[in-house]
């Protein structure tokens, strides 16, 4: 039976973008997990473990991504032999260079069984909706007790490695001999330097390869020599693209993706500007038996202080939302200026080198301010935080394609439970217009699988006006967006 939210809740149609999601429709359904480690195969039923029938079964799972924080999964496992414990140390030995097999000693497949009412039967795989997920065996922690081992792995991608390992002072190209930014970062992230990537790539926000201005050296950025300072390589790469924007003149972010080729991706600014253009669909809240929504826990914290935890720096506005006209001649900046919350490089003089002097500052600063515009959603604190726990959905474990949660927005549609009034059930005041927004943004997503059952939490923010976003904004910088009351007198020094 097909589900419905029109009665009592006509206020709540106008916030739907895309499609409702509802659960899944199946008669039964039960969680499932595929672990492969050094030539090991391991399932949460007692059928793992290269055909060797119960001696090992894995306790319990969970999967996490975090756009700008990686991405990595725990597994729990009891065995009853000492193998998976020596495949595991097997795994955890990695070499010094920190080479690219290394990121190739563990994957992992889950989502759900189905047995139809029809009694067939055929797995919701994440590989339905992207490559092989490949990870690092990271930490492996072990217990005797019962009779059993309990071996607990710990597996991550390539940011773990990033961030121990610096370049020393490297420089790719020289005074005779300048390379371009394109071809110098390709040069740092292929060669075996601790962390080494398959392939670089520049995504562009409708998929194809992006390019940079003319005025930046055309399509493959500007002619430089490209030194490394002692940093690690994210943090190298970020410093040579703070100053430079895409020939849309957007923003770039870093994100490593570990699907089939282990790769680099530099991301042109992901988030439009235009509501439901790269919204995943609408969840319903406090919908019953029709959404597969379990909880829904929002924080809110709405910042009123220039402490460290609240608008970048810079002032572009919340992704997603409208951000300023920044313009060379005119620089605008948010109301709530905070010098604390973007974790920057800090771009050196010999960076600027291809552009005239008159002109140079201001033309850093509109890069820098762009580069706030597509990074700083992952990097700062929100006023306005929240956890969806739904149903299990393998479908969200990926940066990029159908699955993929970079530089998406969710539709949030918050029903208020139903009262009695005069003896009867009433939803008079069904909707909860404060936390209703078509412009949640995602943060991350986390995957749990444990004693049969399953579930997918998203993390997600919502811009709030006079902290994130401009003072006269409504929230989220959503039209139909709660409209905050906010008092005339500024909470921050404008610059």
């Amino acid at each position: 039976m097909a589900c419905s939210f029109n009665n009592g809740y006509k206020k709540a149609e106008k916030y739907i973008c895309k499609e409702i999601f509802e659960p899944l429709p199946d008669a039964v359904v039960g969680p499932f997990v595929d672990i492969r480690m050094e030539g090991l195969q391991i399932t949460n039923s007692n059928y793992g473990n290269q055909g060797r029938n119960g001696e090992a079964a894995i306790k319990s799972f969970q999967f996490g991504r975090a756009v700008g924080n990686g991405v990595g999964f725990k597994v729990e496992i009891i065995n009853e032999t000492w193998e998976w414990m020596k495949q595991t140390i097997n795994a955890l030995n990695k070499t010094k260079a920190g080479t690219l097999p290394d990121m190739r000693k563990a994957t992992c497949e889950f989502g759900w069984v189905v047995r139809d009412c029809n009694g067939s039967v055929r797995k919701i795989s994440n590989l339905e909706f992207g490559g092989e997920l490949l990870f690092l065996v990271q930490t492996v922690e072990t217990s005797f007790e019962n009779g059993v081992y309990k071996i607990s792995v710990q597996c991550c991608d390539l940011m773990q490695r990033n961030n121990n390992h610096t370049q020393g002072w490297n420089s790719f190209g020289d005074d005779d001999n300048k390379m371009t930014l394109k071809n110098a970062v390709k040069d740092i992230w292929t060669k075996p330097l601790t962390p080494q990537v398959d392939k670089v790539v520049f995504r562009g926000t409708d998929g194809g390869s992006f390019s940079f201005s003319n005025k930046d050296g055309g399509a493959d950025g500007p002619w430089n020599t490209w030194q490394t300072k002692e940093k690690n390589k994210l943090s190298t790469t970020r410093s040579w693209l703070d100053p430079l924007n895409t020939d849309n003149r957007k923003g770039i972010l870093q994100i490593f993706n570990n699907e089939d080729d282990l790769s680099i991706v530099f991301q042109e600014d992901p988030f439009s500007d235009k509501l439901c253009k790269t919204s995943i669909g609408t969840y319903v809240v406090n919908g019953g038996n029709c959404t597969p929504v379990i909880s829904f826990n929002p924080k809110i914290n709405w910042i009123n202080e220039t402490s460290g935890t609240g608008a970048i720096s810079g002032g572009a506005s919340s992704p997603g939302g409208k951000r300023d006209d920044v313009t060379k001649a005119n620089p605008t900046w948010s109301d709530v200026q905070n010098s604390g919350g973007n974790k920057k490089e800090a771009t050196g003089t010999d960076m600027n080198l291809w552009r005239p002097k008159s002109g140079q500052a201001n033309a850093t600063m509109e890069a820098e301010l762009n580069n706030s515009h597509a990074t700083k959603i992952y990097e700062v604190v929100g006023s306005i935080e929240a956890e969806l726990t739904i149903q299990g959905n393998p479908k969200y474990a990926y940066n990029f394609g159908t699955g993929g949660i970079v530089g998406k927005t969710m539709s949030i549609i918050v029903l208020n439970p139903a009262v009695i009034r005069r003896c009867e059930w009433s939803s008079k005041d069904g909707l909860n217009e404060v936390l209703t927004n078509r412009n949640w943004q995602i943060l991350g997503v986390d995957h749990q699988i444990t004693d049969g059952k399953y579930v997918t939490t998203f993390k997600v923010v919502l811009a709030a006006p006079n902290a994130e976003i401009n003072k006269n904004s409504r929230l989220g910088n959503d039209p139909l967006g709660w409209n905050a009351e906010i008092g005339d007198e500024w909470l921050g020094d404008r610059p």
